[in-house]
């Protein structure tokens, strides 16, 4: 459920905002697979990885037809590389460099898509993970560039925070753009087991660009269900 939905974007593209709802099914599905182990002899190894994160409306309006109202693929190249430093009492166990590109496959006016060049460093104890991840857009000519400013409301810098007591999983994710008119967004996470391979899931997020098309959007969300993996 989000409290501050806009659905401004949508109407140059034909769709009136008054027949899409504050109510929708969030989804995401990420997978990773190894590509090269032990490059040239090392310990670093080569990953692709690809996360879709979907919007459906399935409570909109029935001359709708239940549309999804945005889908964002985020395909990503990764260099991993173990370590073992001790960092104000955590373990840095791994460095990761990547080449990623997010977009929402739609065709103007609703198009967005950008590029970016990452780095994260993950940091674990006992139960405890912490991984900080920086990154620098990859500039675009203007007249190719379909998400202006992007990185002012999506942040130059995500931290995720994570705890883990017995079989539930509290997590932090926040983002941030690193400069005086501060923006970004902060998502709470917080799974229990249900049964077999599920855990409950109860999620909130607050903040802008929660995906591409609510970018400049400020929005309250809160959200239930279900996954099948969590930070652990």
């Amino acid at each position: 459920m989000n409290a501050d939905s806009n659905f401004e974007p949508y109407e140059p593209a034909g769709t009136d905002g008054d027949e899409l709802s504050d109510a929708e099914l969030k989804f995401q599905v990420s997978i990773r697979a190894l590509l090269w182990p032990n490059m040239f002899g090392s310990d670093a190894s080569l990953n692709v990885a690809y996360t879709q994160q979907s919007y459906w409306q399935l409570y909109a309006k029935e001359d709708l037809s239940s549309p999804f109202r945005e889908t964002d693929h985020e395909p990503e190249l990764l260099l991993d590389f173990p370590v073992s430093y001790r960092v104000f009492g955590l373990r840095l166990r791994e460095i990761t460099f990547g080449l990623v590109h997010q977009s929402n496959g739609q065709s103007d006016p609703l198009s967005r898509s950008w590029n970016r060049l990452t780095a994260q460093a993950t940091f674990e104890r006992g139960n405890f993970l912490m991984t900080v991840r920086p990154w620098y857009r990859i500039e675009e000519d203007e007249e190719d560039d379909d998400n202006p400013n992007i990185e002012r409301y999506m942040g130059q810098l995500e931290a995720t925070f994570a705890y883990q007591f017995g079989t539930q999983t509290v997590a932090a994710i926040v983002k941030n753009n690193l400069r005086s008119d501060n923006k970004g967004g902060v998502q709470l996470d917080y799974t229990f087991p249900l049964f077999g391979h599920f855990k409950g899931y109860v999620q909130a997020y607050s903040g802008y660009a929660e995906n591409l098309i609510d970018g400049d959007n400020y929005v309250n969300r809160i959200g239930v269900g279900f996954m099948l993996t969590d930070w652990f």
